[in-house]
């Protein structure tokens, strides 16, 4: 068995080699290198794709129009700044809470002190590992008094939907817009919408890791159409024309080679989902058929109706008790097992000052931090790998 990557960028690249290349001398030879046509292209195949994820179920129900009649994408730097116009976009600043979780990268919630704001941490419901809708419910019932709500931010966390329905529902009854952070999670729907639809904004990132990932850092805001013009403003200092600032704004731009880059990884992105998708139902099926003492396996659906619901599994998240020694018997085993999150926001030292907690605390994020692994998951993973992880991880659990 040759080593198993935890991720592999040169195998991606090696499968799509001569579109990349294509890609960057298309773009060399243009002389365009900023917000050109490359990023314009993207930004409308990047709508068709997130209206291909919808189900028909979901367009009919909801008579729901193309999403180039109704949103915009519009391509900027990275994830974290997609979060941060976001968050200025609905003029969120010093003085304003934004509620979200602490089961997340530290990215989330550095964008909201990016703005001044300060985050107000709800817990996760146990099995999706997402907000859990009723300690939201709670949460803004324990600061809407003393403190300024201004948002809402949702992550769908490890590619999983966070359960929308219920907490839409909680938003629009408090008057609070919700952006999603889907950056791990391109690909999954909700009641066959698919993620960064439901709310007022949101942020995606094409990190190199990520399920659509570029040659270094990429993201995106997803937005209705009527607030384009001004997260397009934001993006680049403000300007409503060249050189003509009319309000705030950031250098937040992607640039024409990452889009050119993404386009390629755009066009192979089903089929790169279904071979994430073959490789979690061959873990799924190995580990259950095992019955391992103490495992979790992920969750794939949190919706009553799971057949209209879509993981899209950035990650592949198990839990185990006595997480530590499993893991560093699986690395010592040449198994790239990973921690996606050894801290929780609330528990690393740099955002304390600048956040706010329940007065129950955060009991179900602290537990699954003690019990959380992430397997070698991606599109170019060896089907015999899934097998020779769950065989190791066996033995090592039956020691």
């Amino acid at each position: 068995m040759s080593a198993i990557q935890w991720h592999a960028p040169v195998a991606g690249f090696a499968a799509k080699q001569l579109a990349f290349e294509q890609a960057a001398l298309r773009v060399l030879h243009s002389g365009q290198y900023i917000l050109g046509s490359e990023v314009t292209h993207f930004e409308a195949e990047f709508l068709a794709l997130i209206d291909a994820l919808h189900s028909q179920l979901a367009r009919t129900n909801g008579q729901r129009k193309p999403m180039h009649e109704s949103h915009a994408a519009i391509a900027v730097a990275n994830g974290t700044d997609a979060l941060v116009l976001a968050l200025l976009l609905h003029g969120i600043g010093p003085g304003d809470c934004v509620l979200t979780v602490s089961h997340t990268a530290g990215a989330t919630v550095s964008a909201i002190r990016q703005v001044g704001a300060t985050a107000i941490l709800v817990d996760v419901d146990p099995n999706s590992m997402t907000m859990d809708p009723n300690n939201l419910t709670r949460v803004i019932a324990e600061y809407r008094a003393t403190h300024s709500l201004r948002a809402i931010i949702v992550v769908h966390l490890y590619g999983h939907a966070a359960q929308m329905t219920e907490i839409a529902a909680i938003a629009q009854a408090h008057e609070l817009p919700v952006i999603e952070d889907c950056a791990q999670a391109l690909g999954a729907t909700w009641h066959g919408q698919a993620v960064g639809s439901f709310g007022a904004a949101a942020a995606f990132s094409f990190y190199p890791t990520k399920n659509l990932g570029a040659f270094g850092d990429a993201g995106c805001v997803l937005v209705r159409q009527e607030l384009a013009g001004r997260v397009r403003a934001l993006r680049q200092f403000g300007w409503h024309s060249a050189q003509d600032s009319t309000g705030p704004g950031v250098n937040s731009r992607m640039d024409e080679l990452q889009a050119a880059f993404l386009r390629v990884g755009l066009a192979h992105f089903l089929s790169e989902q279904a071979a994430r998708h073959a490789r979690v139902m061959a873990y799924q099926a190995d580990l259950s058929a095992r019955s391992i003492p103490g495992l979790t396996l992920p969750l794939q659906s949190a919706d009553p109706h799971p057949e209209q619901t879509q993981h899209a599994w950035h990650q592949f998240v198990i839990r185990l008790p006595k997480r530590d020694k499993v893991l560093a018997a699986l690395r010592e085993q040449g198994i790239p097992a990973q921690v996606h999150y050894p801290k929780a926001v609330h528990q690393q030292s740099g955002f304390q000052p600048h956040i706010l907690l329940p007065s129950a605390g955060l009991p179900v994020t602290e537990q699954l931090l003690k019990e959380i692994i992430s397997l070698p998951l991606h599109a170019h993973l060896p089907m015999p790998a899934v097998s020779h992880v769950v065989q190791t991880l066996a033995d090592i659990v039956a020691l």
